[in-house]
């Protein structure tokens, strides 16, 4: 499912742009999932384990692609339908259920997703399309690390001192991650245009555990500690949080 305001004449499938992905299986046996008798829900049959690796490529892509905290998977097999929630630490899905019988939890999610924010979708509120204006800064002044192929460029909102916010202005990743789940780090060189300012963007999650990356690095400033690099700003960012593994 795409914006109504994304050409899909040419080009079909545009992972970068897709809000909602809708699997349809005809036959019940490529169900990835069970409701019952079975320890972990995953379906062992090989039909079903093909369906799984497609459904974590298709999210894959979209991660990839996409500035995402989650997203959702429609998955109809044949009567029946299952909502799936993605983010870095995995999926929750929920019980199957018969659309033909009740139509109402399905009727309700599309309208219900239909009506909501991008946020609300799952895209990062911290990262967004960069105006004419600062692209053509961006295509000026990042030149050097300029993309092969077409790369939107964009704008992520970096925690500062204070509780200040700071814009840097992004093209090209130099290091994006291929996975669902995990660290996933994306490396950037970003301009600031407020103080016209070059810096390396690295944009990643933080495991539960482990102490923020920002605050390391200032620990070891402080010590005056060699060949680290020099922090200027970042940290956490609060609406940045995985939810499966709270299941």
């Amino acid at each position: 499912m795409y914006a109504d305001t994304v050409d899909t004449v040419e080009k079909r499938t545009q992972f970068d742009k897709v809000e909602l992905n809708i699997e349809f299986k005809r036959d019940p046996l490529h169900d990835p999932f069970v409701d019952c008798g079975v320890p972990g829900f995953e379906a062992q049959s090989q039909n079903s384990r093909d369906t799984r690796s497609q459904l974590t490529h298709y999210t894959t892509e979209i991660f990839s692609r996409q500035h995402r905290l989650f997203t959702f998977t429609l998955f109809i097999c044949h009567e029946q339908a299952r909502f799936i929630r993605w983010d870095r630490a995995g999926a929750i899905v929920s019980a199957a259920f018969n659309f033909h019988q009740d139509p109402r939890p399905l009727v309700e999610f599309l309208w219900r997703f239909s009506h909501s924010t991008p946020s609300e979708r799952g895209h990062d509120p911290n990262v967004r399309a960069a105006t004419h204006e600062e692209a053509n800064i961006a295509r000026e002044k990042l030149k050097e690390w300029a993309p092969k192929k077409e790369t939107p460029i964009v704008v992520f909102t970096v925690p500062g001192k204070d509780g200040e916010k700071r814009e840097f202005v992004a093209w090209k990743s130099m290091k994006s991650p291929y996975s669902t789940i995990g660290r996933c780090t994306r490396a950037y060189p970003v301009y600031e245009i407020a103080t016209s300012q070059y810096c390396f963007l690295k944009d990643g999650w933080r495991a539960h555990e482990l102490d923020p990356e920002a605050t390391i690095l200032q620990e070891l400033a402080e010590k005056k500690v060699e060949n680290v690099p020099i922090f200027v700003c970042g940290g956490d960012v609060e609406t940045e949080a995985t939810m499966t593994d709270l299941y």
